[in-house]
């Protein structure tokens, strides 16, 4: 009996491996023993149940006997995939385990009576603050920002997305060195289109994110985590500057295609009115911030509230436009401009699980079309999610992700039973 798909049983492996570590809450330690241990059970197991296994050659889901001139053996191929299990649980162990100093300086202020605690619940800034009209006039340069007492030192990072939340009261999810912090920001003035992409100085009270009070319940802070937050910092504007960047292309570029996105939105806006609005900003780029709470809610009760978020079709039917718009021309520059297209279209869509994963299975099938290899969908899918699951472990987590995945794996699985019966 051959062994077929390879990539898919290795991407399979990996994401069974960050599954477990997240469900019985193993640290490292303790998961890799449990490696060790299943690694014997391998080692007796495969060679009486194993034999007859090899592997076979053709297409991008199957496997040729030498790889880089190295024979792969049914028992090797096995030993490659518990490797694979315990790289992917300890990784998610070591992310689960994971703190930085900004978490330890919440813990540190919790414990310190003289400033008490502050829950996710309470304010977010202080409403007695004169909210500013004008940012140019009410924050301080990045030099002279600086920790009011009680909060923690002044900090720089990247403005990766931006939510408004009201009209004075706004969300920013901040790369600040090496982690993602989202800063709640109270008072007027702060356009979207004005920050997204931009360098910035901030300072304020710094929390950590309620995890699930009760089973079953909302767990805000694996939510955060799946998008590699891990504190709260709530400020007013005027704790908030604008710093001086470095000149960075990418960076640059992000933001340029950020601004014109909130600038095409404005104009919409000035063309509609505000309830068609917010319902096409949604299907267009997903979220449900432009849009009143009375309406959302209405979507939710009647179980449509899917539509306004993007999802896989929005990519599908941007990719099919753009091959219709370029034809039959099937050049390596045709190609890298669908891609670049697609990413760009991603990015403005700030990378939602369900778009990453089409744009990566896009991807895919167009390396599939130049090294001239066959595309594989079940393959395609679950190597889409072993590359996104390297990025950040936790991914597996987020509702978004695993409703992304389940649905393009059930048409995997079940377009080849429809067109055989």
């Amino acid at each position: 009996m051959p062994v077929r798909r390879p990539l898919c049983l290795i991407s399979f492996a990996y994401v069974l491996g960050i599954g477990c570590a997240y469900v019985f809450s193993v640290d490292s330690r303790t998961f890799c023993i449990g490696g060790l241990v299943c690694a014997a059970a391998v080692f007796f197991i495969s060679g009486k149940v194993c034999a007859g296994f090899a592997p076979v050659s053709g297409g991008v889901g199957a496997s040729s006997a030498p790889v880089a001139g190295v024979v792969v053996t049914p028992r090797s191929f096995a030993f490659v995939l518990l490797f694979v299990f315990i790289a992917g649980g300890l990784y998610c162990a070591r992310e689960l385990e994971r703190e930085d100093a900004l978490e330890q300086y919440a813990i540190s202020r919790y414990n310190n009576p003289e400033y008490g605690v502050r829950g996710k619940g309470d304010d977010h800034a202080s409403d007695e603050a004169e909210d500013s009209a004008d940012v140019g006039e009410n924050t301080a340069s990045a030099d002279e920002v600086s920790a009011p007492p009680g909060s923690m030192p002044a900090q720089r990072g990247r403005v990766l997305k931006v939510r408004v939340r009201d009209e004075d009261y706004i969300s920013l999810t901040v790369a600040s060195e090496g982690r993602n912090v989202l800063v709640n920001v109270r008072g007027e003035g702060l356009s979207p289109k004005d920050i997204i992409g931009r360098e910035i100085a901030f300072s304020g009270a710094v929390e950590l994110p309620t995890g699930r009070r009760n089973p079953g319940t909302f767990d805000y802070a694996l939510y955060l985590k799946t998008q590699d937050v891990r504190v709260i910092v709530n400020c007013d504007v005027s704790d908030l500057a604008f710093a001086p960047s470095d000149m960075s292309p990418i960076w640059d570029a992000y933001a340029s295609l950020c601004r014109l996105k909130y600038s095409f939105l404005e104009r919409a806006l000035t063309a509609m009115p505000e309830e068609e609005y917010g319902l096409f900003a949604g299907m267009m780029f997903g979220g449900s911030s432009e849009m009143d709470e009375e309406s959302y809610d209405l979507f939710r009760r009647n179980g449509v509230a899917h539509i306004l978020s993007v999802s896989g079709l929005h990519v599908a039917i941007v990719y099919a436009f753009l091959n219709m718009l370029l034809g039959r021309r099937k050049t390596l520059a045709v190609y890298a401009a669908v891609a670049a297209a697609l990413i760009c279209y991603a990015a403005m869509s700030e990378f939602s699980p369900s778009v990453v994963r089409a744009v990566t299975m896009i991807g895919l099938h167009i390396a599939s079309k130049v090294l001239s290899l066959r595309y594989d969908l079940l393959t395609g899918t679950m190597a889409a999610a072993f590359i996104m699951l390297l990025v950040n472990p936790l991914d597996l987590m987020s509702v978004g992700f695993r409703l992304s995945f389940i649905a393009v794996l059930l048409l995997a699985f079940g377009t080849p039973l429809a067109s055989r019966y």
